[in-house]
């Protein structure tokens, strides 16, 4: 998938250097809020990657392979109207490692832009968030305020789960408010979109689709096969 040669640091250093060296700050600016910034930056970042799998955290669009859909990441990306990015395709082919690059190319625009909003992005399988959601679960109201409110929320591996009505019902309540507020989103996939329909409902398919930017994975399984 990727040049292991060109594999970042899992720390994120480069995205810390990256957004340090693309602010830019009025003339006369204290330096002391130019450090403030500078460091506030990269407990950001570090925070961030916290929120991703461990395995995905050196995930960076200019490593994407050209079956996992460059272009049209870029299309929503450089498009606000386009809400919704959804990344479909089969087992393997480097869904949730396009998801995550493309978290971190989000991040790393807002904060060069020195833009509020903490988190900058939410980062959730589905069926862990439906878990944590659970009226028993410890702090799931706060985690219910964050996923809806968040600029940037991923959903990994939709239909991954065993359906339930309460299940689906905080599903739509989710996508709905947050097609209301005008929030984006990336969601991945490896089931088809009638499949998709009939688990959770055409209304909450509807709203998702919706102006959304649609990437078909079509290559074959990026995992390395099983030692035999």
């Amino acid at each position: 998938m990727t040049d292991q040669t060109r594999i970042p640091p899992a720390d994120g250093s480069d995205i810390t250097a990256t957004v340090r060296a693309r602010m830019t700050f009025p003339d006369g600016t204290s330096p002391d809020l130019i450090d403030h910034y500078e460091y506030g930056a990269g407990k950001s970042v570090a925070a961030h990657l916290d929120r991703i799998p461990r395995r995905f955290r050196t995930a960076r669009t200019s490593l994407l392979h050209r079956s996992q859909a460059p272009d049209l990441i870029r299309v929503w990306a450089t498009d606000p109207a386009a809400e919704t990015l959804i990344l479909g395709g089969g087992v393997g082919t480097g869904k949730t490692y396009a998801a995550a690059a493309t978290a971190l190319d989000y991040l790393t625009e807002r904060l060069a832009r020195r833009l509020d909003g903490n988190p900058h992005f939410a980062w959730w399988s589905v069926a862990s968030l439906l878990d944590a959601l659970r009226p028993a679960s410890p702090n799931c109201e706060g985690i219910w305020r964050v996923v809806k409110s968040a600029p940037l929320l991923v959903l990994d591996d939709l239909a991954h789960v065993r359906v339930t009505d309460w299940a689906s019902e905080r599903i739509w309540m989710l996508v709905n408010e947050r097609a209301e507020k005008q929030l984006r989103q990336v969601v991945t996939t490896n089931v088809t979109w009638d499949d998709l329909t009939d688990t959770w409902g055409a209304s909450v398919m509807d709203r998702l689709r919706e102006g959304a930017v649609v990437a078909d994975f079509t290559g074959k399984s990026l995992r390395k096969p099983w030692l035999r």
